[in-house]
């Protein structure tokens, strides 16, 4: 029995008194085109009982030899209590249906279920239940209304998907993580501003497909793998050592190639493929934005993934990738822009060898990600920042005052690298950090303790730009202070309770910062980029 399964047994035991009778029974469908199963879990509850939607109370489900391939939920009614509108529960029957794929065939599937049921008290429910042979009482015209329902409600968040994910894209130019590769357009640009109205808007056009064309493909990976019942998310591929070292390897090239080290094959293209450059680099910044998730995009893409038609969630990211890519499309789409643009000289040769700076930082980065706490990580990026230093030197050779500053901002970097806190180590002055375990955040939940959730990754720079605010002396105090218990969960590998945890929550990227307040069915879902009253704000609330 799972530790949930014995806190449930020891509450059913105090409440068994009272209420002694099962809520739920299920019904079963096997799909005659396939070997896939249609559960229905039917609730049934008397007048005046309620069961939460969400939240620690609401109906768990622990299945064994089965992938679960799709859920569907009904809609909550809302139910008031005091002044908390937020606690959403059923207080009519309701059944949740489940279409399920056997792992083994000769095995029959099992489910844990365990939920609260509420009235003038509550009382725990566990139930196992054992699918050998299917019943077919779940009819497949009531399969199909529930999947009009499903389609129904996504028709509805439609419109409110793509205005988030379009305004997501625009931002997320500005993100430190998508930098590096944005840098190689705005060259690309400056370089080109003497070219015809023509080549420029070709360019423009063939940007924007390159990031397209990549988010698409990102989305039918994800869509397809979900129909096997995989648990991924944004930026999965960055789980994946080869390709983060493919990655390195592109960002290395790029940096040899801005040091002019190497020098591109002049190859004859035909005409039609004479932007493949422009393409190319929004391949790049599609696979690069896919790893950096900013304001506005987290929950809209979850949404988009979890859609059951493909052709929406590819036009969520299509709207997804012209938001990446609007400034520069319409830089390239409006008349007579060029004229404002710099024109080349000597400081374009000094750009360039700047970018081939912020490539080796990106180059060192992804080492970082496949070699993880490594001391020369921290090493060779120290090297790299005196490089950058004296590089610096030699284009202000005459200006000490701006030496001084160069010297100042190069300190305060390495400063930050090797991360010089007083007293670094002891209790008072750092955050003590749990591995995320659900285990562990139900033991905690269950004994009234409130719950910091740091849901992060080595490869978001998102995360890592965020970092810096949990060593601020003021939120270590504060959350020593107010007993919080800080768990930090790592999804810089696979980890399929970390992605079923954030599957909960909306959500199927990093970064994500929830907070568990003590007794709150809810949690608190705290901004993609955070400050320090955002979180003493959040908690406090």
């Amino acid at each position: 029995m799972t530790k949930k399964g014995f806190f449930a047994f020891l509450l059913i035991l105090l409440f068994s008194v009272t209420h002694s009778s099962y809520s739920c029974s299920i019904r079963s469908y096997r799909e005659s085109f396939s070997e896939n199963l249609w559960i229905s879990f039917d609730f049934y509850l008397k007048t005046g009982e309620r069961i939460a939607s969400s939240g620690q109370t609401a109906p768990s489900f622990d299945w064994k030899n089965a992938n679960v391939l799709k859920k569907l939920s009904p809609h909550t009614d809302t139910y008031y209590v005091g002044d908390s509108p937020n606690d959403k529960t059923y207080h009519k029957d309701f059944s949740v249906l489940f279409n399920l794929k056997k792992q083994d065939r000769t095995k029959p599937v099992e489910c844990e279920l365990f939920y609260v049921v509420c009235w003038t008290s509550c009382r725990p429910v566990l139930q196992n239940f054992t699918i050998d042979e299917v019943d077919n009482l779940l009819g497949e015209q009531e399969i199909k209304a529930a999947l009009n329902e499903e389609q129904m409600a996504e028709n509805t968040a439609i419109p409110f998907v793509l205005l988030m994910v379009f305004v997501g894209g625009i931002l997320l130019n500005c993100m430190p993580c998508v930098f590096p590769i944005i840098s190689l357009k705005i060259f690309s640009i400056i370089k080109n501003s003497n070219s015809s109205r023509k080549s420029i808007v070709k360019e423009g056009m063939y940007f924007t497909s390159g990031i397209i064309a990549t988010f698409i493909l990102i989305g039918l990976v994800l869509f397809l793998l979900k129909k096997t019942g995989e648990n991924l998310g944004w930026g999965f591929y960055m789980q994946n050592q080869v390709f983060v070292a493919f990655l390195g390897a592109i960002f290395l090239i790029s940096a040899l190639y801005f040091f002019g080290i190497i020098k591109p094959p002049n190859i004859t293209l035909p005409s039609g493929f004479r932007n493949y450059k422009s393409f190319t680099n929004g391949v790049f910044t599609g696979i690069v934005s896919g790893i950096c998730v900013g304001p506005f995009v987290g929950m809209p893409l979850a949404l988009a993934l979890s859609f059951s038609n493909l052709f929406v969630t590819f036009f969520v990211l299509t709207t997804f990738g012209f938001g990446v890519a609007s400034p520069f499309l319409l830089l390239s789409l409006i008349p007579g822009m060029n004229r404002f643009w710099p024109k080349p000289g000597k400081w374009m040769e000094n750009l360039k060898e700047f970018m081939g700076f912020s490539m080796l930082f990106s180059c060192f980065w992804t080492f970082s990600i496949l070699f993880p706490g490594t001391i020369l990580t921290k090493y060779l990026f120290i090297i790299l920042v005196l490089a950058l230093l004296f590089w610096a030197f030699t284009k202000v050779e005459k200006s000490k005052t701006i030496k001084v500053i160069l010297i100042s901002i190069a300190l305060g970097v390495i400063y930050i690298i090797f991360d010089l806190e007083q007293n670094k180590g002891s209790d008072d002055s750092t955050l003590i950090w749990q591995n995320f375990s659900l285990k562990e955040l139900e033991k905690h939940r269950i004994e009234g303790r409130p719950v910091f959730v740091n849901f992060t990754a080595s490869w978001c720079s998102t995360c890592l730009y965020n970092e810096p605010v949990f060593k601020k002396k003021e939120i270590i105090d504060f959350f020593k202070t107010n007993k919080i218990i800080v768990m930090k969960a790592d999804w810089t590998r696979k980890n399929d309770e970390i992605s079923k945890t954030l599957k909960s929550l909306g959500y199927n990227s990093v970064p994500l910062y929830v907070f568990y307040g003590p007794g709150s069915k809810a949690p608190v879902i705290l901004p993609v980029l955070i400050s320090v009253n955002d979180i003493k704000g959040s908690i406090e609330k």
